[in-house]
């Protein structure tokens, strides 16, 4: 029976990954370089990078800093609505992290949790 469980278990992964990845090719993609800023949790301090976001969707956002944060960490978006408007603040995780060159980073983040503007 338990061997049945782990399979079963196996298959909700499966599922639940199969799910996330439809909802991310149905999203759209805006491709735009975007200026903001991203806060970064490095050993219970926050470290402040300024961000160049390549594109968003409403499931996440891949951008480039100078700072290499793990796989699962925590991150938060703040990125420019309009003037004098405030920002986009958007908390997420981070999925996958790719080397870019003179020590910048690619950084793909899923949204936890985002602002209700409705």
């Amino acid at each position: 029976m338990d061997k049945m469980e782990k399979i079963d278990r196996r298959k909700e992964s499966r599922r639940e990954a199969d799910r996330r990845e439809v909802e991310r090719r149905i999203a759209d993609r805006f491709k735009l370089p975007l200026k903001g800023t991203v806060v970064f949790d490095v050993g219970g301090e926050e470290e402040i990078r300024d961000i160049t976001v390549r594109n968003i969707s409403a499931y996440g956002a891949y951008f480039m800093a100078d700072l290499r944060p793990h796989v699962s960490d925590k991150v938060t978006l703040l990125l420019p609505i309009e003037e004098d408007e405030g920002s986009f603040e958007a908390t997420a995780t981070v999925v996958r992290v790719e080397d870019d060159s003179k020590n910048r980073f690619g950084i793909a983040v899923t949204f936890e949790k985002i602002p209700d503007f409705g």
